[in-house]
């Protein structure tokens, strides 16, 4: 198996030099026995997309209040995490603040950590050594709905926590639901 991104991102007014939208593909080379019927139906000489990541980097040049503004352009989840820093300045000491916002693997090729491998080499492109979060809870999914019906909302939130952190978000505000850490780098065991 061998993944691959394919990032789509453009700058088309002033919001977009504040915070940067990254749209990303993640794409798999994979063998005819790992890949989903439809898929085997589609079959090229491509690699095939198994998933995507939305991830926005905010520019920490910029006033505090003005990114505040612009996230709130970009939706809530955005904000609240804007606003979580916005009071824990001493945090940002980078050029840049990373939102990983989602990232959304197939049904049939979840399991096999392709999402943290995918997000860990998008990271390593783009914000090696900068801060980087996300609010760790699961999408609207067949698994997310999986831990719903099985778990208590708190211990969903602790195993979303824990399968995260294995990206290095080191820290972790439970009243806010982030997880991040001031400086990311690749974990080893994930290092390629």
């Amino acid at each position: 198996m061998c993944l691959s991104l394919s990032i789509k991102n453009s700058y088309n007014d002033q919001k977009d030099l504040y915070i940067t939208s990254f749209v990303t593909d993640i794409n798999a080379y994979l063998d005819e026995d790992q890949l989903s019927e439809e898929d085997l139906k589609n079959l090229t000489e491509d690699p095939t997309k198994i998933g995507y990541i939305l991830a926005y980097r905010l520019d920490l040049s910029y006033s505090l209040d003005d990114l505040l503004y612009y996230s709130n352009c970009e939706g809530s989840d955005l904000l609240l995490f804007t606003e979580f820093f916005s009071n824990h300045e001493d945090y940002l000491l980078t050029d840049y603040l990373f939102y990983i916002d989602r990232v959304i693997i197939k049904p049939h090729y979840q399991g096999h950590n392709y999402g943290l491998k995918a997000l860990a080499i998008f990271l390593e492109l783009f914000a090696k050594q900068q801060a980087v979060g996300c609010h760790p809870h699961p999408l609207e999914s067949s698994r997310s709905k999986f831990l719903r019906k099985k778990y208590s909302k708190q211990k969903v939130r602790s195993i979303m926590t824990r399968y995260w952190s294995k990206l290095g978000f080191d820290c972790y505000d439970k009243k806010h639901n982030i997880l991040w850490t001031d400086e990311w780098c690749m974990p080893s065991y994930l290092e390629l």
